[in-house]
């Protein structure tokens, strides 16, 4: 996609024409496992979860952000307003997104925080957005002690 592109009215050959070409480019594997990167990426950010090293591995596989973002709302304007609509297949896809490097949650769908650090009874936990979206499951489970 020519980087100063302008979407022009409801003529949306040209830009489907580019999505084929860079999909064609890339292979369906790496699309879409550029776009569940991406997504999670952008979630971690929105809850303000990411750490640098994830910060840098998103920025070696989108040097420019720009031009991410003009992708991005292009890819939208086409799925929700060229009828063209997403398969059952492209939206369990859209539902599954990951991490590129390790989580803090390591997979375990919590990150486990400490208001002191030098307090251990100060200890919280917040849902991952990737791993545990919903918050489900207890993050500090209960371990049974015999007396």
């Amino acid at each position: 996609m020519p980087t100063e592109y302008r979407q022009k009215g409801r003529d949306y050959t040209s830009l489907c024409a580019w999505i084929i070409q860079g999909a064609t480019r890339l292979g369906l594997a790496e699309l879409y496992r550029s776009a569940s990167y991406a997504y999670g990426y952008r979630l971690l950010c929105l809850a303000d979860l990411a750490t640098p090293a994830q910060t840098r591995t998103h920025e070696v596989r989108f040097p420019d952000s720009v031009r991410l973002e003009k992708a991005e709302s292009m890819g939208t304007l086409i799925t929700c307003f060229a009828d063209v609509g997403m398969t059952e297949a492209a939206l369990e896809r859209a539902s599954q997104p990951e991490v590129e490097g390790n989580c803090r949650c390591r997979t375990s769908g919590w990150i486990r925080e400490r208001e002191d650090p030098n307090d251990p009874s100060t200890v919280y936990a917040i849902s991952c957005p990737v791993h545990n979206p919903n918050a489900i499951g207890n993050p500090f489970p209960v371990k049974v002690v015999l007396v």
